[in-house]
């Protein structure tokens, strides 16, 4: 071979050399591009925390720049050590969010009729929050019913549908003490102390009762769950939030305890 063929195959070895340096290159940058990635996810990922150890506490008397509050028709405010969302436009509501996100937690607020508009007035807790069109929700309704519900991507769905409990507190001023527990992917809810039973839809189309008040679930085969387990947000921020049925709803909430959830 002449000197041109040597030095033919030296270019075209020099080419591949650079080729496999650039190749090496770009495989190191997408390592590192990963690695950033999941030390950042573990950053924004809220820490374990020890069974029973209080996380948060809040009688809306201090820090309370820590929840949204905002003014209008309809409202979240925080008036005598209160967090109060008022609607005056039927069938419209508001929640407020705490600037936190937990994973494992276990909840308990109190919530109190301060004005009833109707018998469709609505008040709860969204958990695992994460913007407008992705949360749970556990809330109660001013006729005594309970509900557990699901939005993701814009989509509401009930996982388990409205039932009335005689556990629910009815009347102006009465207060309720909401609680939700949450584990991994397991949830748990109880009012004024009592665990609630769930109807959940199973292999069905959708979460059914036999009527309002029978307590009788005719989905998931007739059985009722004491549980819900639904893997769609690892964690989030809570929020407390409130609907009108009719124009003129007040509600207020206070006490906001968040432990460390025990076992299941």
């Amino acid at each position: 071979m002449g000197v041109i063929g040597h030095r033919i195959l030296r270019q075209h070895r020099s080419v591949w050399s650079l080729i496999m340096l650039a190749l090496v290159g770009v495989i190191f940058a997408l390592g590192v591009v990963n690695l950033l990635v999941i030390v950042l996810r573990s950053l924004d990922t809220p820490p374990d925390v020890i069974p029973g150890q209080l996380q948060y506490l809040s009688t809306f008397d201090a820090y309370n720049e820590q929840w949204t509050v905002f003014q209008g028709q309809v409202k979240a405010e925080i008036l005598d050590d209160e967090l109060r969302i008022t609607s005056d436009a039927p069938n419209e509501g508001a929640f407020s969010e705490l600037s936190r996100a937990f994973r494992d937690f276990d909840l308990s607020v109190n919530v109190r009729w301060e004005k009833i508009a109707g018998e469709a007035d609505q008040a709860g807790i969204l958990f695992r929050y994460k913007d407008l069109s992705n949360y749970y929700m556990f809330k109660i309704r001013s006729d005594g019913a309970y509900r557990v519900e699901i939005m993701k991507d814009g989509q509401v769905e009930a996982l388990s549908q409205w039932q009335i409990s005689s556990r629910i507190l009815t009347a102006p001023g009465a207060v309720n003490q909401l609680r939700v527990v949450g584990h991994a992917f397991i949830f748990q809810f109880s009012v004024n102390d009592t665990p609630l039973p769930l109807c959940l839809k199973g292999n069905d189309k959708r979460s059914t009762w036999n009527g309002l008040s029978s307590g009788q679930c005719i989905s998931d085969g007739g059985r009722t769950r004491e549980q819900i387990v639904e893997n769609s947000f690892e964690f989030g921020q809570i929020a407390l939030g409130a609907v009108a049925g009719d124009a003129g709803l007040v509600v207020a909430f206070d006490n906001v305890v968040i432990l460390g959830p025990r076992p299941q």
